[in-house]
């Protein structure tokens, strides 16, 4: 029998074109975690508000057979447990907490939702805010496919701030996956002057994850071009080095009220470009019981 806690997956779908792609990839990462997966489904159209409550319409037959189909096909494709729920409610706030009281390992979820279904370089409302205020880490997938390995990651990582959470979620996330760290910082005109000092650091990184059994590489690039912004420099190596996910870090670890603060322009960028998946986790988020 499963321990019910962090077996779950949870996938919030809106029966966009992406909805195949965005499951495709679920099954993916739960083959690795080997979990189930929910499929949920939010309704939140408003039908009536009365002293400040609102309250949204049910689901109609439609969506509830729906569900109920692509729970059967899934399952028995894959030869895993596919659950569905539909819930009533704002959409990020109801996904947050169906993940939080559901024990879910992780949320994967696409960049856009309907409204936004033709911008493939964009992040959609819902998705930004369940990155901010998850409590476990968020996937978002590419557009562009479905990865089945991730063989290499991209760790972007900023050497200005504290990295020591940073660097620990790394290990365990490469342990996890088997997979190669490729570790980058990009250096700008405002701080050139300190690269010996980011060469250093990491050096000191490339040690340590080595001493941890974790292969990987680190590279200082830099962002000299007016017209490129960091996060051009961070895409532009993932393509080159063909990285199969980009693992992100949203907050600064002394960020106290992390839940309340907006994801950096960096991260927000990477994700809305990017033509793989990207992990998001916090700092402060118990990724022992993710990875």
């Amino acid at each position: 029998m499963k321990n019910p806690y962090y077996n779950n997956i949870v996938t919030p779908i809106d029966f966009n074109d992406f909805t195949e792609l965005i499951i495709e990839q679920t099954y993916q990462i739960a083959s690795l975690f080997n979990c189930d997966i929910t499929l949920l489904h939010v309704l939140h159209e408003v039908k009536s508000i009365k002293d400040n409550i609102k309250e949204y319409y049910d689901p109609d037959e439609d969506i509830i057979k729906k569900m109920r189909l692509l729970s059967s096909i899934y399952h028995k494709k894959y030869e895993i447990e596919f659950n569905y729920k539909i819930l009533q409610g704002e959409v990020s706030d109801t996904i947050v907490s169906f993940a939080y009281e559901n024990y879910a390992r992780l949320i994967v979820m696409g960049k856009v939702g309907r409204i936004h279904i033709n911008q493939t370089k964009a992040i959609g409302n819902n998705t930004a805010q369940v990155i901010r205020k998850a409590y476990c880490p968020v996937l978002v997938t590419s557009p562009f496919g479905v990865k089945k390995e991730f063989n290499t990651i991209l760790f972007p990582i900023d050497l200005t701030h504290p990295i020591s959470q940073k660097i620990n979620a790394a290990i365990q996330f490469s342990r996890f996956y088997l997979s190669s760290l490729k570790i980058v910082f990009v250096m700008t005109i405002k701080n050139m002057n300190r690269e010996n000092e980011f060469k250093q650091k990491l050096e000191k990184i490339r040690i340590f994850m080595i001493e941890n059994n974790v292969h990987c590489t680190t590279s200082l690039l830099a962002n000299l071009e007016p017209h490129k912004t960091i996060a051009d420099e961070i895409l532009d190596y993932a393509t080159y080095s063909e990285a199969d996910m980009i693992f992100l870090m949203t907050q600064e670890e002394n960020e106290i009220d992390w839940h309340h603060t907006y994801i950096g322009s960096t991260a927000t960028q990477i994700i809305k470009n990017a033509t793989v998946p990207v992990l998001t986790v916090t700092p402060f988020q118990n990724t022992f019981q993710v990875f």
